[in-house]
């Protein structure tokens, strides 16, 4: 599978990847603790394309998470199609810069607690919203109170 963390890093184990996807897929190891983004030849990951800012964004490895945060670009930096300053990013999402599409493989955890995480925006993943609650029949909250409000005449005072 492309962007599968198989690499291993100094201690054997196996390290977080980068996929950037296109025609020919890229599958980058990041095996540095901290891994630049960006359009400067210098960074670790060099994406060619002007919407991209010379350091874009960087990962870091904090512990035993990866920390996704976006240095001050002019067109930002999304995780899961929403824009961040600064994420955890889990094996799977999918990490936007400009135009670059990059899906983040990590290796599976292997002690400590989970973080919760957004899932990502799919149009192709079922909602897991029950489909009873787009029936209008959830609409009915708290009947009681919406006999209580009425608008006021105008010309009428807030209070």
């Amino acid at each position: 599978m492309i962007g599968e963390a198989t690499e291993t890093g100094p201690t054997g184990v196996a390290t977080p990847s980068l996929t950037i996807a296109g025609h020919e897929p890229v599958t980058v190891a990041l095996t540095e603790p901290v891994v630049v983004i960006g359009r400067d030849r210098g960074c670790g990951v060099v994406l060619d394309d002007i919407t991209v800012s010379r350091q874009h964004a960087e990962l870091r490895r904090e512990g035993g998470v990866v920390v996704l945060t976006d240095l001050g670009s002019l067109n930002g930096t999304y995780l899961n199609r929403i824009p961040v300053d600064s994420a955890v990013v889990h094996d799977g999402d999918t990490i936007w810069i400009g135009d670059h599409r990059m899906t983040f493989r990590s290796p599976p955890v292997t002690s400590g607690s989970r973080l919760l995480r957004l899932p990502s925006w799919d149009a192709g993943v079922p909602s897991p919203r029950p489909a009873a609650a787009n029936s209008g029949a959830h609409r009915a909250v708290l009947p009681e109170f919406a006999c209580d409000i009425a608008p006021k005449p105008a010309g009428t005072a807030c209070s």
